[in-house]
């Protein structure tokens, strides 16, 4: 059942937000020599959009864990929620009354289901809903929205049960470089945007313009 959960996962898509620490141009290969693009979305406690946002966050992360728990009691009886918001905190450890959200993507791999590799990068819109063939540098306290996946995990070590969010495209509103602080894209076009770049309708990246979410057909198997 919580397999079935993530392969019928339903993409969602940000309010505006700032990246806070992106990498978003080239992937990160830290931590993970295949490389990994993330960037976190901050944004300010109590704005309307965004409560909205995690609440569905919440909702999903709620049904992923009763289907899980009826399949593993065991380990259930120890495990613990992981928020979806991380409160950010400053230098002293203080609450600055901001939040965020943390997506990410795998640049490559080898697919499970598979067993072939793959190479992945995410797909920059402008706010005219235009596809930017090249992104320009991102750097933090950029203006952002993301549309993403979540998907289920439970971690052993810490019984923590959560949602990791899989990024899939980013829409770039004013871009801040590094240093400094589509009808179909499923993005809403910015009237006060920057026009980064002319490219391709949003069209072509197959997003739905529903609203907060929109299914996705279930074919990621990595």
């Amino acid at each position: 059942m919580t397999d079935i959960l993530n392969a019928k996962a339903k993409t969602f898509f940000s309010p505006r937000g700032n990246a806070r620490f992106p990498k978003l141009n080239e992937p990160d290969t830290k931590f993970d020599a295949n490389g990994v693009y993330e960037t976190g979305v901050l944004f300010e406690e109590g704005e309307e959009a965004w409560d909205k946002l995690i609440q569905q966050l919440t909702d999903y992360r709620d049904e992923c864990f009763a289907a899980w728990k009826s399949e593993n009691p065991a380990k259930a009886r120890k495990a613990q929620l992981a928020d979806i918001a991380v409160e950010e905190t400053d230098k002293e450890g203080e609450p600055t009354g901001k939040h965020y959200i943390k997506v990410k993507m795998k640049a490559s791999g080898v697919a499970k289901r598979t067993g072939k590799p793959f190479t992945m990068k995410p797909t920059f819109f402008d706010g005219r809903k235009q596809q930017i063939k090249v992104a320009p540098a991102i750097g933090g306290g950029s203006e952002v929205r993301v549309s993403f996946t979540p998907r289920w995990y439970f971690v052993d070590s810490s019984k923590q049960f959560g949602l990791s969010l899989s990024l899939n495209s980013v829409q770039l509103i004013r871009v801040v470089e590094p240093g400094g602080m589509a009808d179909s894209s499923g993005f809403e076009e910015e009237e006060d945007a920057d026009e980064i770049a002319e490219g391709t309708p949003a069209a072509a990246a197959g997003f739905s313009d529903d609203g907060a979410e929109a299914e996705t057909d279930g074919d990621e198997d990595f």
